[in-house]
This record gives C-alpha cells, sequence and structure tokens, in this order.
C-alpha cells in the first residue's frame, strides 16, 4: 500500500535488505533479496542496510556483487553514522 501510493506520486522507492551476516551467507543472502523484490527491479533503488556493529566489508561486497549481478543494477549501501563511527573506532 506504502509502496504503491508513493509510485503514484512519483516519489522516488527503495527496497531494502537488513544485512545478517552472522545469519548465511552473503550470496544467500542476496539471491533471497532478489527472489522476494523482482517485481521491484529497475523501478526502486535496491539497498543493503547495513546496521550490524561489526564491519565486514567482505560479505557487504560479496552481497552487492551479487545482487548487480542478478539484476543488472548496482545497489547502494545505507549505514548510519553510528554504524561508521563505532565501525572505526573498533578497526
Amino acid at each position: 500500500l506504502h509502496y504503491q501510493r508513493a509510485k503514484s506520486q512519483g516519489k522516488c522507492l527503495g527496497v531494502y535488505h537488513f544485512a545478517r551476516p552472522s545469519a548465511t551467507s552473503a550470496r544467500e543472502q542476496a539471491d533471497f533479496f532478489v527472489e522476494h523484490c523482482k517485481g521491484y527491479i529497475k523501478e526502486a533503488i535496491l539497498v543493503l542496510d547495513w546496521e550490524v556493529e561489526t564491519w565486514n566489508v567482505a560479505w557487504a561486497k560479496e552481497w552487492l556483487d551479487r545482487v548487480k549481478e542478478l539484476t543488472g543494477v548496482k545497489p547502494l549501501i545505507y549505514m548510519s553514522a553510528s554504524v561508521i563511527t563505532s565501525s572505526c573506532a573498533s578497526s
């Protein structure tokens, strides 16, 4: 409902995947994400939402690359300033 209303009003749209690197592999999560948002590809921005306190560049890159491979669309990554600060402090 919210998505369709925003679309009808000409707003930019995004679909987010909340990263869970401790649950399953980046590839498995990317495959799941793409399977469940097929109807939004090339209509909405594809986003990896990184809110995990421990940064894992390899996992994030694998997810981003896999989504691009499957969709032809380069996704973006989102994280809050607190995650960036926390990740930089722990490196």
